[in-house]
């Protein structure tokens, strides 16, 4: 049997029309609709509108566990490039103490030139550095009390706006989600090509 040409092409069409549609709006419904619609009964809203509390809940998890913790600014206020750097900021401090000091008291002066100065300036870095660990610790033990990366991290996600976390999604992977829209039109094709085989064998040759 010989199909007519308006089936031959409006299967396959119709197919792929259905596919790349479907796909296209799986993908709009990931955001959208932002707000619940009521539709026959039912409430229809955006996978991620509706799983964002859920959705911040999983992320805030993830970056305390694997991201980023208490030890790790530990580990950063106490490794050897800031330490060389508070070294360098209370010297620097102390040659300002050490010149606003001489300026004001004559026999300092004296003392200066004859290079105590230096002395005492070394003696005031050694002594305020060698503080620098517990100050650091009692640091960290403030930020630990008063900073929760979970919490904060799944506050932010929960006030993030819908539309702006659409637009970093979609600057991210549009190329991916066109790809997606693309794929379920070939794949509709593919499907349209496979109906018309079907139904030329129930049809047989004639």
């Amino acid at each position: 049997m010989n199909l007519p040409l308006s089936v031959l092409i409006s299967v396959p069409v119709t197919g792929a029309l259905i596919g790349w549609v479907t796909n296209y709006i799986a993908i709009k419904m990931l955001f959208r609709p932002r707000r619940p619609w009521r539709i026959l009964g039912m409430t229809v809203i955006g996978l991620i509108p509706r799983r964002q509390a859920e959705l911040a809940e999983r992320i805030s998890e993830t970056v305390n566990a694997e991201l980023i913790s208490h030890k790790d600014i530990e580990n950063v206020l106490k490794s050897p490039g800031v330490d060389a750097e508070i070294r360098a900021a209370i010297s620097s401090q102390v040659d300002n103490m050490i010149a606003r000091t001489v300026g004001r008291i004559p026999i300092l002066s004296s003392m200066a030139s004859s290079g105590i100065s230096q002395q005492l300036k070394s003696v005031l870095v050694d002594q305020i550095h060698d503080t620098t660990p517990e100050m650091l610790e009692r640091l960290v033990q403030k930020v630990e009390n008063s900073l929760d990366f979970r919490a904060l991290v799944k506050e932010r996600i929960e006030a993030f706006e819908l539309t702006k976390l659409e637009d970093i999604v979609y600057r991210i992977a549009s190329h991916e989600l066109k790809a997606i829209e693309y794929l379920g039109g070939v794949l509709g094709l593919i499907v349209g090509v496979l109906q018309l085989f079907m139904i030329s064998l129930q049809h047989g040759p004639g």
